[in-house]
């Protein structure tokens, strides 16, 4: 059973149910060891799902959203996520599809951002999905532009605003 049949086809945050903007999120990445089955998966928006990757949100085991203060802090923006936080997510009907607890508090202890911003993820594709939200530019231009200018400058911007350096 896929991910988007598991849920219902509705974000597992919100129920939306616009199929264009929903996604199968891995709970632990497949590209760090992370099982490719439903219960490593949830279904959320898309931009439910760039924040889960990039630590600004996280589902914990008690399968409550955490949202981090720390998206304030760097966009000086994300009220209406704010907002999500402390609501409990749609589950699956099936037992074996339900979201590994292993596998979220992996999450929540690894990727997200706990109140002093302080996430310990940092893959490089992730850095590349966080400046998609902080540019606009899409990340598959940075990663076919990584040494020009442009990329170096976003950056080198984004580093800053994340409380952190990076060599240009």
């Amino acid at each position: 059973m896929r991910v988007v049949d598991a849920y219902g086809r509705a974000c597992a945050v919100t129920q939306e149910h616009s199929l264009p903007v929903l996604e199968a999120a891995h709970i632990k990445p497949f590209a760090q060891e992370g099982p490719h089955s439903v219960n490593n998966g949830l279904l959320l928006r898309a931009d439910l799902h760039r924040l889960y990757d990039t630590g600004y949100m996280t589902v914990t085991a008690d399968l409550e959203v955490r949202v981090s203060e720390s998206l304030m802090d760097d966009f000086h923006n994300g009220r209406e996520y704010l907002r999500l936080a402390g609501r409990r997510i749609t589950v699956p009907g099936r037992a074996q599809d339900m979201p590994d607890r292993e596998l979220l508090g992996w999450h929540a202890d690894e990727v997200f951002r706990d109140e002093a911003g302080k996430g310990t993820n940092t893959r490089g594709e992730t850095r590349f999905v966080a400046l998609q939200l902080f540019s606009g530019v899409t990340a598959e231009f940075i990663e076919r532009s990584e040494h020009s200018t442009l990329a170096g400058t976003l950056e080198l911007n984004f580093a800053r605003s994340m409380g952190t350096s990076v060599t240009v």
